[in-house]
């Protein structure tokens, strides 16, 4: 980021007079604060790429558990089953 991007957009103000102790505070207090927006910034953009990746995992993750899910016979977490019918009873086999 160039150090007077964040100043694009702030109408412009009547420089300070390039001497004294004021002018100078105000200088290198706007010099940290341009590093602070910039580190910032650059941790922002670190974290987005780690959401990034790991929305991309849990989808995967995801996809692996319903494949595993069906796979196994069972009902997906939430899914509601059908209510069974009631049918005969067992038939029992006697044999002898």
């Amino acid at each position: 980021m160039r150090d007077d991007a964040v100043t694009d957009d702030v109408p412009a103000a009547d420089p300070l007079p390039a001497d004294g102790a004021l002018a100078e505070q105000l200088r290198g207090r706007l010099a940290e604060l341009r590093r602070e927006l910039r580190l910032g910034e650059e941790q922002l953009a670190g974290l987005a790429r780690q959401e990034a990746v790991l929305r991309q995992q849990l989808l995967q993750v995801a996809g692996a558990v319903q494949v595993l899910t069906e796979l196994v016979g069972e009902p997906a977490p939430g899914a509601r089953v059908a209510p069974q019918q009631p049918g005969p009873p067992p038939r029992r086999v006697v044999v002898g």
